[in-house]
């Protein structure tokens, strides 16, 4: 089954590393690729502790997407392929029972990688593992072609009312 997680609300990678542990309990083979992220964040830890290494694919700077220049950006392209390349081979892998890809919609948002080729990824999916994506936008051939999406809203967040900033536990 392929899912879609997006929105604007809080949660969506939270709900990839629930997914993780879950899957991994039932003793699930779980992979797990971000993309447009590069900041350590403390699920990492106990997600390695548990066996799941997280890849990411955003290797040169830790600036958000709208924080870089034209270079920076390019540089970003070049990076989100290769881990495209890996969402490939994965997706391919007859070993591997669920593959988390965090942050995957907003490549195409950003035009890192195209819609189509991230739908034509999708189909080789031969032994018909879990796949799950998540981002802020939803986008209508992706639509297509998921058999689960979940809307994650925001209807109050304390970045907005309190000013807050990212909190170490709670956000990363």
């Amino acid at each position: 089954m392929i899912h879609i997680y997006y929105g604007m609300g809080k949660g969506k990678t939270s709900i990839l590393n629930g997914s993780a542990i879950r899957a991994l309990g039932a003793g699930m083979k779980v992979k797990y690729l971000r993309f447009l992220k590069n900041r350590p964040t403390s699920e990492n830890k106990i997600l390695a502790s548990l066996g799941i290494e997280i890849e990411d694919f955003h290797f040169n700077n830790k600036k958000f997407i709208w924080e870089m220049n034209d270079s920076e950006r390019v540089q970003l392209k070049k990076d989100t392929a290769i881990g495209i390349d890996k969402f490939a081979e994965l997706v391919k892998d007859n070993t591997i029972d669920m593959l988390l890809c965090d942050e995957l919609s907003d490549c195409i948002t950003n035009k890192l990688v195209s819609e189509e080729r991230i739908i034509e990824i999708l189909k080789t999916n031969s032994n018909k593992k879990e796949i799950l994506i998540s981002g802020h936008n939803l986008h209508q051939n992706l639509h297509e072609v998921a058999n689960l999406i979940s809307k994650v809203v925001s209807e109050k967040h304390y970045y907005d009312t309190d000013k807050l900033v990212a909190r170490r536990g709670i956000e990363f």
